[in-house]
């Protein structure tokens, strides 16, 4: 049994760590793509605006995204990944921690933190 349990272990920090990876992937495109808004020089000054205020909303979900978790964790789950983008929130939790007391315990951190409403709060347990 103690294998299994082994496994189940690696597969769920193979789901954080990839999710990580994702979530990583997607930002460095999105701050490429204002950079070279930024460095273009034909960019209008609305343009360029625009550009820094994702990139502000960026830096924001950036700090939401670690308070959360570190937040979830505290309520005593081992391992969790949570992705802000528009207007959408996506936490996935180590499986051990998906009761239904614990969900409500999610949306309410993201809810409280965030300001998203429950409908727009997606939590998926690791696999494993």
């Amino acid at each position: 049994a103690n294998a299994s349990g082994e496994e189940a272990s690696v597969e769920a920090a193979k789901t954080f760590s990839e999710a990580r990876m994702a979530r990583q992937q997607s930002r460095d495109e999105a701050i490429e793509l204002l950079e070279s808004v930024l460095e273009d020089v034909e960019a209008d000054d609305e343009s360029k605006k625009e550009a820094i205020a994702q990139a502000a909303e960026i830096a924001q979900n950036i700090l939401q995204e670690t308070n959360i978790e570190n937040l979830i964790k505290a309520k005593g789950c081992s391992d969790c990944t949570v992705y802000l983008e528009d207007e959408q929130c996506t936490a996935v939790v180590s499986s051990d921690f998906t009761g239904e007391e614990n969900l409500v315990v999610i949306r309410d951190i993201i809810v409280d933190q965030t300001g998203l409403s429950a409908d727009a709060i997606k939590v998926v347990p690791a696999a494993g």
